[in-house]
């Protein structure tokens, strides 16, 4: 008993342990609104011979994804529509940029930042909020001066003595690429996970170029999936052989990437209450045992004038020193399996105090209260019985 008590104890802080994590991870500042957001991803057909596309001239795709967002917007489910190159939380390598009068001014390959290519609506659909400067408006086009906007991890890196407004950079590592001016700052947005701090970002306007592959994200006035069968039409309107896959509310990307963690606190939780239920039973089984063999001298305990809550004592701390010493022993052994859950607990300690205290005194109360119906039994005995027998 000792010994599956123990177990169960480990199986516990395991469960409390990543529960704990997996609520954090879920509570952290994402940088945007999730709420009813329904994302579509387009990719636009391209031949072997990219100049027999339909799609190869940059201006062609820029059209296309224009008009798709008119159509998108004018739907009465809709509330805000946006383009978007990557969505957050998808990793990314990132692309290398100069900054303008930094000192890797001249390299080629400076330092990595993700890059994303949104609409000009992006920011507003995903309410990630502007920090200095401005967004992106219908001026930011092919043939204009060329902007980008970046995220306060950039600013905190490469310009936190100076304003990032107005600085200059080039995106990539060819020397012959086109400045660009720093136009805004918004806030940070988590791209690459929730137990990843935000990387440094650079958006482009993606009407000053953009490929052939796209994410529609529609923020919807009711439930993100209300409007997919609307917006998937509105799309296809334009062109009814493209294919619009990869249709999912932003809720379930960001559930996605934590599916691991979700994972293990569902098996941990369900052996855990598995085994603190076996163990429980054990308790009332062996408790049950220990009334049965000493019977007789419960009664002439109580003949000898022993009160019934002193039977119930007698019985109930037999059971809780089995528990105590499960308890005891579970928790030495929980040290050493918590340290394996490292690599999947975010913000958690493996010896979180919180967790063991909270489960060694689940597990005494129920060690205790798997006594206590043997307990109550025994204090019922009837002492004359009991000496008639003998």
């Amino acid at each position: 008993m000792v010994a599956e008590i123990g177990f169960s104890i480990v199986l516990l802080v395991g469960s409390g342990l990543t529960l704990k994590s997996y609520r954090t991870l879920m509570d952290v500042d994402l940088g945007f609104d999730p709420s009813s957001v329904m994302t579509y991803r387009t990719y636009l057909p391209w031949t072997i011979v990219p100049e027999q596309g339909r799609y190869f001239d940059v201006g062609t795709r820029i059209a296309f994804h224009d008009e798709g967002l008119r159509r998108v917007e004018e739907l009465p489910g809709v509330e805000r529509a946006g383009i978007v190159t990557r969505l957050p939380l998808r990793r990314l390598n990132g692309t290398a940029f100069s900054l303008q009068g930094s000192s890797f001014e001249a390299s080629s390959v400076a330092t990595n930042a993700e890059f994303r290519q949104i609409s000009p609506s992006y920011f507003d659909v995903m309410r990630v909020p502007l920090i200095s400067g401005r967004v992106f408006t219908e001026l930011d086009e092919l043939g204009n001066d060329l902007t980008v906007i970046v995220n306060q991890a950039w600013v905190a890196r490469y310009s936190p003595n100076e304003p990032a407004v107005g600085r200059m950079v080039r995106i990539g590592g060819n020397p012959a690429a086109p400045w660009r001016r720093i136009v805004g700052v918004v806030g940070n947005v988590r791209q690459h996970g929730l137990d990843l701090k935000p990387r440094e970002t650079i958006y482009q306007s993606y009407r000053q170029g953009i490929g052939i592959d796209a994410v529609w994200v529609v923020r919807a006035r009711g439930s993100a999936e209300s409007v997919t069968g609307d917006a998937v039409a509105a799309i296809n309107s334009i062109d009814p052989t493209l294919p619009v896959f990869a249709r999912v509310p932003m809720d379930d990307v960001i559930a996605n990437t934590v599916a691991e963690q979700r994972a293990v606190t569902s098996l941990l939780t369900l052996f855990g209450v598995q085994a603190v239920l076996l163990a429980a039973l054990g308790i009332y089984g062996v408790m049950s045992q220990f009334v049965g063999q000493r019977v007789r001298e419960i009664g002439v305990r109580m003949a000898l004038g022993a009160e019934r809550w002193n039977v119930v004592g007698l019985v109930v701390g037999s059971g809780s020193r089995l528990g105590i010493a499960g308890v005891a022993l579970g928790l030495l052994l929980a040290t050493g399996f918590a340290n394996l859950l490292q690599t999947i607990l975010y913000e958690v300690e493996p010896l979180d105090p919180a967790v063991y205290a909270f489960v060694a005194g689940t597990a005494l109360v129920i060690a205790a209260l798997s006594s206590l119906i043997p307990a109550l039994r025994a204090a019922r005995t009837e002492p004359a019985s009991v000496l008639k027998g003998e």
